[in-house]
């Protein structure tokens, strides 16, 4: 019942868990994970370095010429600032230059639209090469009808006159966790079907025939970046122009050259996941073809095996926070968050895979501790509450916290278990009661019980109830311990040791000295809360517990204030020192029973032991049926000893056969 019940926890938990998580990613979306997942795992920091640091290298092999606002200054007389009115002189020029230090291949990161004097010798000039590639759109554009031709080129598209030169999409977001089109079908633009990659693909695949075969249609893939913004060597397209042959050919020989836009007044921007600075949109065709040359192309995870594996981590995640103890969980959440850190930098670097990081932060610490603590809190712990409240008005309340611990060990309603049983009882009460009147026995009655019950509960015991003045209790319930006897010797001594100070705080309000007596038996009892369904109590019954109440008043019979039954006696008797007193069979019962009288704890020594060998010498007399040779001894110990003195009345009445005993156990006539 408890596995099933702890089950039942597990599982609730577990799914309100992955609701919260299913109406996180509904409500909020990639947009919102995105930015998270950009920030723990491609991002270096110091703490993440501390965590886990490896830097992918970049490629040697790209070189960037960027159009920058220097180059626009130094190119355009007329002060117009468009990049797209660069004569196209100038890129025919460059063109030459680096195909006469062979370039690997060259990417124009430019949608050649507008007119130019010079434009078909442009296009004659890259019809001549076969490794440059030309930039296209998938954006929204105008038409526009070239001079003496009804042919119209619409959209984000090359002009026609370029329609021999290939061309490929520079779409790409990477502010969207990387995504970009590796190919899809363009339609008929020029009177046919044309399959297009992406830019940086169709660049690699120059020297890679049959490459981008292996991705399909119209799939959404990521890029890699390897490192900030700016990682590429970079030039001026000005700059470049001018430089010398020699310098030329050491910076460009053997290169993949992209060919794009720079600075704040072209707009061509992008945000770089890596470091969140602004990286020109050529640097991230820069960072894609670069995976594509290290084999480092990002691979996301299978959406239905994640989930699966974050639904798998949820209810790990929820079996160890409801298991663990308070103190650790915490300390878990905060390992498993660092953990996920780690490992997902890990993955990112070393496998080349991205995954959301931000459902692991919920399943496995940020939301699945937060979750199961409000859960133990209202639930399991609102039950532990319960039972706190029913035990805490008679239990120790260091042990309430124990007994909502160990819950498991506490059966309800009843069973079997070897425990203590202690009855107290003020001597004489009834007529103490008759002579004070109700407020001085209220007060007397309230601190005496407010005494004892301290002692009992400080002790560990379990409260039973009060019957008028006197206190029963019982050790060690609901919560089982082995050394109930010994901790029970332990109580009745202290309650002892309180009196004298009770009576001289009594004496000085005019009140009169009490005593009191206990009874004290070990053996097994039905524990457990007996009653209605709406009312009961936490209870003991069996015989233990009678015995224990006639050894109580028994005691009053022998003149003494503790007495023992034989089986706690064996229990303690190298801790404490007794004398055995006699062996009785209460009232109504046949069975007899040795009783021991409790006197002190074995260390002490402050007290003259002689009066309780003689006793114990007499008695060994009596149980030979010798009662004059026993009378007499307990004769000369009787002067300061009530039991010998009792004993030594019995040895005449014995033999006056006055008194009937059975061997030599003693029949009680009275409770």
């Amino acid at each position: 019942m408890k596995n099933w019940k702890n089950l039942k926890h597990i599982f609730v938990a577990w799914w309100i868990l992955m609701i919260i998580i299913f109406w996180i990613v509904r409500i909020f979306g990639s947009d919102f994970f995105v930015p998270i997942t950009h920030f723990f795992v491609y991002r270096e920091a110091s703490f993440q370095n501390f965590i886990y640091r490896y830097h992918w290298n970049p490629s040697k092999d790209i070189v960037l010429i960027k159009i920058d606002e220097t180059s626009l200054n130094a190119l355009q007389a007329n002060g117009n600032l468009k990049m797209l009115t660069i004569p196209k002189s100038k890129y025919i020029q460059l063109v030459q230059m680096l195909e006469g230090v062979w370039v690997k291949g060259i990417a124009f990161d430019i949608v050649f639209q507008n007119a130019d004097p010079d434009e078909q010798k442009f296009a004659d000039v890259l019809s001549r090469y076969k490794n440059i590639v030309l930039a296209a759109s998938q954006g929204s554009g105008s038409c526009i009808k070239d001079k003496d031709s009804e042919i119209q080129t619409c959209g984000s598209l090359p002009r026609s006159i370029y329609e021999n030169i290939p061309w490929w999409w520079v779409d790409m977001d990477s502010n969207n966790d990387r995504r970009f089109f590796v190919s899809s079908l363009s339609g008929t633009t020029y009177g046919s079907d044309k399959k297009i990659f992406t830019l940086p693909l169709a660049l690699f695949s120059l020297w890679n025939p049959g490459y981008a075969d292996r991705f399909q249609n119209d799939e959404v893939y990521l890029a890699s970046f390897f490192w900030w913004a700016h990682t590429y060597p970079e030039f001026s397209f000005v700059n470049a122009l001018d430089a010398s042959s020699a310098d030329f050919e050491s910076m460009f020989r053997g290169k993949y050259v992209f060919i794009g836009e720079s600075g704040t007044l072209i707009h061509d921007s992008e945000t770089s996941p890596v470091s969140w600075d602004l990286m020109d949109g050529v640097d991230t065709h820069a960072h894609l073809l670069d995976g594509f040359l290290q084999n480092r192309l990002l691979k996301p995870v299978n959406p239905v095996l994640y989930y699966i594996i974050i639904a798998f981590l949820g209810l790990l995640s929820i079996i160890a926070y409801l298991l663990l103890p308070n103190i650790t969980s915490p300390l878990l959440a905060i390992f498993l968050t660092f953990f996920v850190i780690w490992i997902s930098r890990y993955l990112y670097f070393h496998a080349a895979i991205v995954i959301d990081i931000f459902p692991l932060f919920c399943v496995t610490g940020f939301l699945a501790f937060p979750v199961t603590f409000i859960y133990r809190f209202f639930v399991i712990d609102g039950e532990k509450r319960k039972l706190t409240s029913a035990f805490s008005h008679y239990i120790d309340p260091t042990l309430v916290k124990q007994i909502a611990d160990n819950a498991k060990d506490i059966y309800l309603g009843g069973e079997s278990r070897e425990l203590t049983v202690l009855f107290s009882d003020i001597a004489g009460f009834t007529t103490i009661s008759e002579k004070l009147d109700p407020k001085d026995l209220f007060s007397l009655m309230s601190s005496y019980l407010s005494r004892m019950t301290d002692i009992l509960i400080k002790n560990g015991w379990t409260l039973d109830k009060y019957i008028g003045d006197a206190v029963m209790g019982f050790f060690w319930a609901p919560i089982s311990e082995i050394d109930h006897a010994l901790r029970s010797c332990r109580t009745a001594l202290a309650m002892r040791a309180t009196l004298p100070e009770f009576n001289t705080e009594i004496v000085s309000h005019g009140l009169a000295p009490i005593d009191f007596r206990i009874g004290i038996a070990s053996g097994e009892v039905l524990v457990g809360n007996i009653g209605s369904h709406d009312r009961f109590n936490y209870t003991v019954l069996g015989d233990t517990v009678n015995l224990a109440s006639r050894l109580e008043a028994t005691s009053k019979e022998y003149g003494t204030h503790i007495l023992v039954a034989e089986p706690t006696y064996l229990f303690v008797k190298d801790d404490f020192f007794f004398r055995k007193l006699d062996c009785i069979a209460v009232k109504w019962k046949t069975l007899w029973v040795s009783i021991y009288e409790l006197i002190a704890d074995i260390r002490d020594v402050s007290f003259d032991r002689k009066k309780y060998e003689v006793y114990e010498t007499a008695l060994a007399l009596y149980f030979s049926e010798k009662y004059l040779e026993a009378g007499k001894l307990w004769e000369s110990n009787m002067s300061d000893d009530a039991p010998s003195e009792i004993m030594a009345k019995r040895c005449v009445e014995i033999l006056k056969w006055n008194v009937i005993v059975e061997g030599w156990v003693f029949h009680m006539t009275h409770k």
